[in-house]
């Protein structure tokens, strides 16, 4: 496989799998607070206060689905990566959360782009990742770096969703 891919996957893998973690902890702690609210509801007021929770647990249900396909996703498409490589793809994944910063991108936007290029295989030019990793400066040194330690790995991706 082109090792441009590769390095782009592992960016847009790495770059996932540190917005989800996030995403995870926001949803289980609303699902908290709407439960705990609940219970305090029905043991002070009235038992019926317990339909909050019952009401709130199929858009639970939907948002753990979601975020479970997206992690499932990012797993499968994740190239093999060395300690190195792994290093420089946070790295990169830093730096693109910083250049959003900058710009005012929200991340939200920016993971939609990322899922979708996934999702969609565009071509490396089209991506957003790709279109970031063309901009002068230490960026494009740090994903040239990574796409040449696939290079040098010759790692055989048997895991690739066609």
């Amino acid at each position: 496989m082109d090792t441009t891919i590769l390095a782009t996957r592992a960016v847009a893998s790495t770059f996932v799998f540190s917005l989800l973690w996030p995403i995870l902890a926001v949803v289980l702690g609303i699902y908290g607070v709407l439960f705990g609210l609940s219970w305090w509801l029905a043991s002070a007021v009235h038992p019926l206060w317990w339909m909050i929770v019952l009401l709130a647990t199929p858009l639970f249900l939907a948002c753990l689905a979601g975020w479970g396909i997206s992690f499932f996703i990012s797993l499968k498409l994740r190239p093999s990566m060395s300690t190195s490589q792994k290093t420089l793809s946070r790295k990169i994944a830093d730096q693109i959360s910083g250049i959003a910063e900058k710009v005012g991108t929200p991340k939200l936007f920016i993971l939609i782009r990322v899922v979708y290029d996934l999702a969609s295989r565009t071509s490396i030019q089209e991506s957003y990742v790709g279109s970031l990793a063309k901009e002068p400066g230490e960026l494009r040194r740090n994903f040239t770096e990574l796409r040449d330690g696939f290079k040098k790995s010759n790692i055989i991706d048997s895991d690739i969703i066609h």
